[in-house]
C-alpha cells in the first residue's frame, strides 16, 4: 500500500464528516449518498464474537439506518483519528469515532456513548468521485454517562427541551 495524494486523503475525510453528518440530521438521502450503490456496512461489537450484529446492502437497506437513530433525542458523531492508503484502484482507511446517543425524560437525560472504529474499503465512481465500498463498524466500548442541563426538558411538563424557566 502506498499513501494518497492529499486531495484524495481530503475527499476521504469529506466522506467521513458526510457520513457522520447525515446521521445526526437523520438525512436518508445524505447519508446514502456517501456509499457506492452495491455498498455493504457491518456492525459488529468488541468481544462479540465473528458474527456480525448487523449487516446492510445496498442503498435501500443502508437508507434505513439514519432512521434508527430518531429513537434518541438527538446524536452527535464526532469523527477524530484517520488514516486512509491507496490499495490499487481504491483505497482502505480506519476512522475512529465517538457517537453520542442522547436519551431525556422529565427527571433525566443520559448519554450513551459509543466509541467505534470504522474499517473502510472506498472506489470511486465513474465521475471520479470517491464513496464507502464497504464499511465495518466495530463498537469497541461503550460508555452512559448523566447529562445536566440544558438538555433535561422543561420543569412544565410540555416536552420541549431547554433549561427549567427561571
Amino acid at each position: 500500500m502506498s499513501s494518497l495524494r492529499t486531495e484524495d486523503e481530503l475527499a476521504l475525510l469529506r466522506l467521513a464528516h458526510r457520513y457522520a453528518i447525515a446521521n445526526d440530521r437523520r438525512d436518508s438521502d445524505g447519508y446514502v449518498a456517501v456509499f457506492t450503490p452495491d455498498a455493504q456496512l457491518t456492525v459488529r461489537v468488541a468481544g462479540g464474537g465473528l458474527e456480525p450484529h448487523a449487516t446492510f446492502r445496498g442503498h435501500e437497506e443502508l437508507a434505513t439506518i439514519p432512521q434508527k437513530l430518531a429513537r434518541f433525542e438527538r446524536t452527535f458523531h464526532l469523527v477524530g483519528t484517520y488514516l486512509y492508503d491507496s490499495d490499487g484502484d481504491g483505497a482502505v482507511g480506519v476512522v475512529y469515532c465517538a457517537a453520542h446517543h442522547l436519551t431525556a425524560d422529565h427527571e433525566r437525560a443520559v448519554d450513551f456513548v459509543q466509541h467505534i472504529r470504522y474499517d473502510d474499503r472506498y472506489r470511486r465512481d465513474p465521475s471520479g468521485r470517491w464513496a464507502i465500498d464497504r464499511r465495518d463498524v466495530t463498537v469497541e466500548w461503550s460508555d452512559l454517562l448523566d447529562v445536566g442541563p440544558p438538555f433535561l426538558p422543561t420543569q412544565t411538563g410540555s416536552g420541549e427541551s431547554g433549561p427549567p424557566d427561571s
